[in-house]
């Protein structure tokens, strides 16, 4: 098998099993979102913002460590896996012992046990980060997609019995820290030997963790790029806010970053043979980007168009105030999936200062978002600074790799040009049918919705030949010219 279709199988599996768990996240979202309030979903948003906050920390980039190793050494896995439980052991203290002082400074006292909670699952984080990043360096793409997607079910399954039984925030929570332990207990399981806690080697482990810091500074800034903000609207507007935003997250975020992280799970441990070899860069990464636009921009365009269908039929009608948020963070998330994964490229082969000075300039560009929006109280400045931030990266990326000599920018952004027209023309279209079909019962705003995407989908494959992704596709033995 060739290396492209290799990698091909692994990102299907990945993709079925990412797919497979947004699945079970709508129907959990669907079901709970018609039990609990806004409120509640509020707490549970500031205790998995906190405890991901330090698991930033705690992972500590172990995880893209071992997926770029060239030799898998096992004194060196051992190590790795000692360090992952010691910092794990401290990050749930971190979240858990001054839970009271995270909940106010996100102005919401009634938050601490939830976030006391969230601390379990910055126990884990770091070993199945660590676990991850193994099981993708050695290409068990099927297992690890299991595995996930059996978590998933398994943890969303439970909370759901939780939610009904005892009705609260706390409930919801669980589900994050089940879907933590159950995760960690079957890649424990199936890696057995292969990577056991041992004595730490620091004189083996020091570069390895040089460079995974050098990750963990990359993913605080990022953190706090598409975090700070919701802060703003939670001591500025209110926690109910931050509610909202929590669950149009589930659907206009979460499905776009599972997709990404299917595509960077299996792209990374390649990206490795790329340091040092412009030419390669040059051959691959403007596919790679040209790929994750083609999989990303129209459909985000299309959610983001149909939001007042989609909101009321996933959360129900009581959730309407959600709708603005829908459509602004999709359209973000059309723009994330190139930012994320030229991020992670530049990751893998070390490129930290161009990553850290394009995140240092848009950080300092939240001052004056965050003041703005104290002084106004207008949160959409904050939202609007999510909309914006992705592609102020990308551009500023995009700029330091021309320089650098590893493409030419008229190449990557011709193989934007199509998909970018599509998803406006999906926007567009989405959205018009959403507002003259409003007064009709929502079953048959949905249908058109839906016949709507479904020509879409057919126009776009009896065009194909004309459309760069089918040459991009024959390129690597994907289709037939």
């Amino acid at each position: 098998m060739s290396n492209a279709r290799r990698l091909g199988a692994g990102g299907a599996w990945l993709l079925t099993g990412q797919l497979g768990s947004v699945v079970i996240q709508f129907a959990y979202a669907a079901l709970t979102a018609r039990i609990l309030t806004p409120s509640d979903f509020a707490i549970y948003a500031i205790a998995v913002i906190v405890a991901n906050l330090v698991a930033v920390f705690s992972v500590a980039g172990l995880g893209q460590a071992v997926a770029r190793l060239d030799v898998l050494d096992a004194s060196l896995l051992r190590s790795l896996s000692t360090v992952s439980f010691v910092v794990g052991l401290a990050a749930m203290l971190i979240v858990a012992a001054p839970a009271s002082l995270w909940a106010l400074l996100w102005n919401s006292p009634s938050s601490g046990p939830a976030i006391a909670l969230a601390g379990v699952t910055a126990l884990f984080a770091p070993a199945v980060g660590l676990l991850s990043g193994y099981m993708r360096r050695v290409g068990k793409f099927r297992i690890l997609s299991i595995v996930q997607l059996g978590s998933s079910l398994a943890a969303f399954g439970v909370s759901f019995v939780m939610v009904l039984v005892w009705r609260s925030s706390l409930s919801l929570v669980a589900s994050a820290v089940m879907l933590q332990i159950f995760c960690w207990i079957a890649l424990a399981i199936i890696c057995r030997r292969n990577i056991l806690p041992g004595r730490v080697r620091w004189k083996e482990t020091a570069p390895h963790l040089s460079f995974s810091w050098r990750v963990t500074a990359a993913n605080l800034m990022s953190f706090a790029l598409e975090n700070v903000p919701k802060l703003l609207v939670s001591r500025f507007s209110g926690p109910v806010q931050l509610g909202y935003w929590n669950r149009a997250d589930v659907i206009a975020t979460v499905p776009f970053d599972r997709l990404n992280a299917a595509v960077a799970q299996v792209l990374y441990p390649e990206y490795r043979h790329d340091a040092g070899n412009p030419s390669r860069v040059g051959r691959r990464w403007p596919d790679m980007l040209a790929l994750v636009a083609w999989l990303t921009v129209p459909l985000a365009c299309f959610v983001a168009g149909a939001a007042p269908v989609l909101v009321p039929l996933l959360l129900g009608p009581a959730w309407v105030e959600a709708v603005p948020f829908v459509t602004a963070l999709a359209l973000a998330s059309a723009l994330r999936g190139i930012s994320l994964q030229l991020a992670s490229a530049l990751e893998a082969i070390a490129r930290f200062k161009w990553i850290w000075a394009a995140q240092g300039v848009l950080l300092a560009a939240l001052v004056p978002v965050g003041i703005l929006t104290s002084v106004t109280g207008n949160i959409w400045i904050a939202i609007g600074y999510c909309v914006v931030f992705p592609a102020a990266r990308h551009a500023f990326q995009l700029i330091m790799c021309v320089r650098a000599g590893f493409f030419p920018l008229g190449l990557v952004l011709r193989a934007y040009l199509q998909p970018g027209l599509i998803g406006m023309f999906a926007f567009a279209t989405a959205r018009m049918a959403a507002e003259t079909t409003g007064a009709l019962p929502l079953v048959m705003r949905v249908i058109t919705e839906g016949l709507l995407a479904l020509a879409a989908v057919c126009a776009i494959w009896l065009l194909r030949r004309r459309l760069g992704i089918w040459a991009l596709l024959s390129t690597y033995g994907f289709g037939k010219n």
